[in-house]
């Protein structure tokens, strides 16, 4: 529940909505009473932290919720969705050094999870905005240290790209790029070759033009 206020805290929510993040296919059927009660004891456990200040405070009213925070609060999983933009926005740049750091930052958020052992359609549904978001950061991760002449530290990135995303395609280049900047054109090759097994066996379909293209770049 506080999680869902939180990451709803723009807009009113529903008692609906919020019952349904709660409760999901297995809501009671006194759920308005039940979530009156979730939501009272929420709103107890904070007291000790409104006793000091004004908020954060749960407002409620016409058949809905709303959590006010103190100005300034940090929420990660939005922190690393704001580190991931500006880290391409940096990339775009080309300042490699700064984009680093917010790749960095997004990343190390992203692979703590959301919510670990909680199931919902909510849930799972930031689960994978998520993980797209530590992808992502990892690809900028390995394309900086590539642009920094820092073949080794890109290869090891590009690994944890490829194991977290095996399907992705771009992960297979980068780490084709890394191997290749490390001077490993050999292994370079050998993870087109897994890469080319993993689409065949995995989903039935060849590497893309692209992948291609920068195989017979590395091979010529």
């Amino acid at each position: 529940m506080w999680a869902f206020l939180v990451l709803r805290r723009h807009q009113p929510a529903g008692r609906s909505d919020a019952a349904a993040a709660v409760w999901g296919d297995a809501m009671p059927d006194a759920w308005d009473d039940a979530l009156s009660v979730l939501v009272t004891r929420l709103r107890r456990s904070l007291k000790p932290i409104t006793g000091k200040c004004p908020e954060p405070a749960i407002r409620g009213g016409e058949g809905r919720y709303q959590l006010d925070l103190p100005p300034g609060s940090i929420i990660d999983l939005e922190r690393a969705k704001a580190s991931l933009h500006r880290a391409e926005v940096l990339m775009r740049r080309r300042e490699w050094e700064s984009a680093l750091a917010d790749a960095r930052v997004a990343t190390e958020i992203a692979a703590r999870g959301f919510l670990n052992g909680e199931g919902g359609e909510w849930v799972e549904g930031e689960r994978r905005l998520l993980n797209e978001t530590r992808i992502h950061a990892l690809e900028c991760t390995v394309t900086a240290e590539l642009a920094r002449d820092n073949a080794a530290l890109a290869e090891r990135e590009a690994e944890h790209l490829v194991a977290l995303a095996p399907l992705r395609e771009s992960g297979h280049r980068l780490l084709m790029r890394a191997l290749a900047a490390g001077s490993n054109r050999g292994e370079a090759v050998i993870a087109y070759d897994r890469c080319r097994r993993l689409l065949r066996e995995q989903v039935g379909v060849a590497p893309s033009a692209e992948t291609e293209r920068l195989y017979r770049e590395l091979t010529s």
